[in-house]
């Protein structure tokens, strides 16, 4: 049908995985790093000195047993070395979301990622993934990558969880919002602009 749009962009389905073969970009703070696995992304944030920081699952044959007994699955938000996560597998940087909404800055980023080492939330395939976790550390707001070619949203309860843990650490700050004339000042409560939902 004419000026309707395709339910899956093909071309922006498989740029993760051309981005991946063909970029030779070295990482900086802050940015997302994409682990090309058999069928899907998975994805940390680089914080330095060869390491990242990502939301994962426990060993596969953990996950599949809880899987078949029918078991939420939680998965740990954790600090590695950028090679053991790649494994044999390609790696590249992909701040894939940087040309619709800018990025926070590269300590902010790191340090909110570093807060939220051994957090163990809920997790779902499709609504509070790797993705989401490293793109709400770099933009404020989880964005649906891979999970959004499906139709997919994000949990809000997910990013609702992660939000706390960063206020309770102090990385929420109150931030003076402009004065009207005739009215009184009012704060809101933010990191920045990027953490409302």
């Amino acid at each position: 049908m004419k000026g309707t749009k395709p339910y899956m962009d093909v071309q922006k389905m498989f740029a993760p995985v051309v981005n991946v073969i063909t970029s030779n970009q070295t990482p900086n703070l802050g940015d997302m790093i994409q682990f090309q696995r058999v069928g899907y992304q998975h994805w940390g944030i680089y914080v330095g000195n060869g390491r990242v920081i990502h939301f994962t699952l426990p060993d596969w044959g953990e996950t599949w047993r809880r899987v078949f007994a029918g078991e939420p699955q939680t998965a740990t938000v954790q600090f590695d070395r950028l090679e053991d996560v790649a494994g044999t597998l390609p790696y590249a940087v992909c701040n894939q979301f940087d040309a619709e909404q800018p990025p926070l800055s590269p300590d902010d980023i790191v340090r909110r990622a570093q807060s939220l080492v051994g957090l163990q939330l809920p997790y779902d395939l499709m609504r509070s993934n790797c993705e989401h976790f490293a793109t709400m550390m770099r933009y404020g707001t989880p964005q649906d990558g891979q999970a959004g070619w499906f139709r997919f949203t994000v949990n809000p309860e997910f990013a609702r969880q992660i939000r706390q843990r960063l206020r309770e650490r102090g990385l929420l700050r109150t931030v003076p919002r402009p004065r009207l004339t005739g009215c009184p000042p009012r704060t809101v409560t933010r990191y920045n602009r990027h953490d409302e939902l």
